[in-house]
């Protein structure tokens, strides 16, 4: 069975025919592709990378927040190649791939483990890259080096994001 456009940009598709690493979608109703699509699962802390029509292209474990951003589709907005906390400058990232914002109007991206650099002091990761697969995050969804670096190449300004439990 193809699938068929239901409304506001889902499809109807028969459950055998998509792949099961989509999660937490309404049984038979999933989101249309027509491009590149991240598929970010805040309950299994995980996000999948998409090309139309379902293909996988990646998959990988991260470390963000449950509940922030609330599930909801998003799209990538803006991106550079190193950012900083404004509230602590001292916390900064590399390759930060902006789709959200806070209530208070924060960006939520992916991007590499932030690094903690004090004055006189090696900066050091915030976080393991063992701990990713749990929530570590105030918002933002934390990736090794290799996968943010990975991630801020693929996604385009537009992508797709989707955000589930």
């Amino acid at each position: 069975m193809a699938p068929v456009v239901a409304s506001a940009g889902l499809v109807r598709a028969d459950a055998a025919a998509l792949p099961s690493f989509l999660p937490e979608m309404p049984p038979g109703i999933v989101p249309a592709v027509a491009g590149k699509t991240i598929v970010y699962s805040m309950g299994q802390m995980r996000i999948w990378a998409l090309a139309p029509g379902y293909r996988l292209v990646k998959t990988h474990l991260v470390s963000g927040r449950y509940g922030n951003p609330p599930p909801g589709r998003y799209h990538v907005f803006s991106k550079s190649t190193s950012s900083f906390a404004v509230r602590k400058p001292e916390i900064s990232w590399l390759y930060m791939v902006r789709f959200a914002k806070t209530p208070l109007g924060n960006n939520i991206g992916f991007h590499q483990i932030p690094l903690r650099c004090l004055p006189g002091k090696k900066c050091e990761p915030v976080q393991s890259e063992a701990e990713l697969g749990q929530p570590r995050s105030s918002g933002c969804v934390r990736q090794k080096p290799s996968d943010a670096r990975w991630m801020y190449n693929w996604a385009d300004i537009g992508t797709m994001v989707i955000v589930t439990k």
